[in-house]
């Protein structure tokens, strides 16, 4: 009964309104071409003298294929990865975690508090296997209006890279403050060119793109800073907002 159900059901997916207008419309003008056809002479001769069934299994296989080819790809189309990207503070955007440094024996040399920022990403119909995350943009709030802070290249977030499961959000970190020092930095590893470049009280805008299996999604986010490591605000910044927080 199970391989029966199941058959049943892959044949009603099959079958969708657009497919069943497909046949009909194929049935429609095979009926009117062998009815018209026919009777069409060039001479005294019939010009397609063509048998009534053998129109009919033009019809079928015509319908048969465009069947195919649409089912075909609908199914190419939902595997396709699909990657979406969001930031909202109050959802796992920014977070505060405790912070263990040990040394190469394992031994706790000491433990702080740091609060995180960070982008969400989630693979919408399959699960994506391999997934990079670059910060590729900086840019800070200087006298009403934002200026680039130079990059030596884009900043790889995701090292190694990470497997994003289907409809499993997971998140990236890209900047962070530490309860010790009270510095706002990227998060992870950066160059030293940047050692300096969170040291105003303003606006950091970051860009970064999410990279899985050929697809890119790219997100902005507006990062308020204050100078307190538990004190962060953020915001996401979609295209054309001129609105400077």
């Amino acid at each position: 009964m199970d391989w029966l159900r199941s058959r049943y059901s892959t044949a009603i997916d099959v079958l969708t309104t657009k497919r069943t207008l497909y046949i009909g419309s194929i049935g429609a003008a095979c009926a009117f071409a062998g009815t018209w056809l026919p009777q069409i002479e060039w001479n005294g001769r019939r010009i397609f003298d063509i048998p009534t069934w053998a129109l009919w299994v033009i019809v079928a296989l015509a319908a048969l294929l465009l069947i195919a080819f649409d089912y075909c790809h609908r199914q190419r189309v939902a595997l396709e990865p699909k990657i979406n990207t969001s930031f909202d503070q109050y959802d796992t955007g920014v977070v505060q975690s405790p912070v263990v440094y040990k040394d190469d024996k394992d031994k706790l040399l000491y433990e702080t508090t740091a609060t995180y920022v960070r982008i969400k990403v989630e693979a919408s119909s399959v699960a994506v296997k391999e997934c990079w995350a670059f910060l590729t943009r900086i840019e800070k709030l200087v006298s009403g209006r934002f200026v680039s802070i130079p990059l030596p290249n884009a900043l790889p977030l995701t090292t190694p890279v990470i497997y994003v499961p289907a409809k499993v959000p997971r998140t990236i970190d890209f900047l962070q403050s530490l309860a010790s020092n009270n510095q706002l930095t990227l998060a992870g590893s950066w160059p030293l060119t940047l050692r300096n470049a969170f040291d105003q009280h303003t606006t950091y805008r970051s860009k970064i793109a999410v990279v899985a299996e050929h697809v890119t999604s790219d997100i902005c986010v507006d990062v308020m800073w204050a100078g307190k490591w538990d004190a962060i605000t953020a915001i996401q910044h979609f295209p054309g907002d001129k609105k400077v927080t």
